[in-house]
């Protein structure tokens, strides 16, 4: 009896480094739905920047490694890296690569990179390599 309980407690010790080695392994963690308040308070957490999302609501601000198809805030979207899709904010949506799709903001939209489709803000727009920027509607 005493050789199961050990055997149990080493596979157990085993399953348990595997899983850890493999959470280690994701670079990207990909989720559905993404919803909050603002950044912290949210379906993500702290870890938000962590991740990349299908779907974005937020009622004030949402933060983001990724957005892949449509992401509204009620004043700000802040995507550290690439976004796909809609963004729409109530004031700014900041991306902090490229963006592919279409982006409205009340009052801003800032793309650190390239940008293609169509960008629309009520007073400025941003767009640091606007030369690279291609099929790019901005209004």
């Amino acid at each position: 009896m005493k050789n199961l309980t050990i055997n149990w407690k080493f596979i157990s010790i085993v399953l348990l480094l595997i899983y850890s080695i493999n959470s280690f392994a994701q670079t990207d963690t990909i989720r559905p739905v993404h919803i909050g308040l603002i950044y912290p308070i949210s379906s993500n957490g702290v870890k938000a920047v962590q991740y990349t999302n299908r779907f974005s609501l937020h009622a004030i601000a949402g933060l983001s490694k990724n957005e892949t198809a449509v992401t509204i805030a009620g004043a700000a979207n802040v995507i550290k890296q690439n976004a796909q899709g809609v963004q729409i904010a109530g004031v700014v949506n900041a991306i902090g690569n490229s963006a592919n799709g279409t982006q409205i903001a009340g009052f801003a939209n800032l793309i650190k990179n390239e940008a293609s489709g169509a960008q629309i803000a009520g007073f400025f727009k941003s767009l640091r390599q606007l030369r690279r920027c291609t099929n790019c509607r901005i209004q």
